[in-house]
C-alpha cells in the first residue's frame, strides 16, 4: 500500500529528515521533500511511503497524535 504522508512542526521543534522517516515506520520511502511553510513558522516534511500492513496508517495516526512537537499531520492512502 502506498501512502502520502505529511508532518508539520513548529520551526523551533523540527526534527531531522532521517528522524521523520523513522517516525513513519515505513518499510520503504518512495519519495520525500521538505519546505518552510506558514510564513517560515512551520517546517513540513512530505513523503510517499510503502507498507504491506494495511493498519499501518491508523497505527501511525495514533502515534503522531501523541507527539507534542507535531503541529499537524496528513496521511492519505493512495493505492496498492
Amino acid at each position: 500500500m502506498l501512502v502520502n504522508f505529511a508532518l508539520i512542526f513548529a520551526v523551533c521543534l523540527a526534527i531531522s529528515a532521517e528522524a521523520s522517516s523513522s517516525i513513519s515506520g515505513a518499510e520503504e520511502k518512495v519519495a520525500a521533500s521538505s519546505r518552510l511553510a506558514e510564513g517560515d513558522h512551520h517546517f513540513e516534511y512530505r513523503m510517499t511511503i510503502k507498507s504491506r500492513d494495511r493498519s499501518a496508517s491508523e497505527t501511525l495516526s495514533k502515534h503522531l497524535r501523541g507527539l507534542p512537537e507535531v503541529v499537524e499531520f496528513r496521511i492519505t492512502p493512495t493505492g496498492d
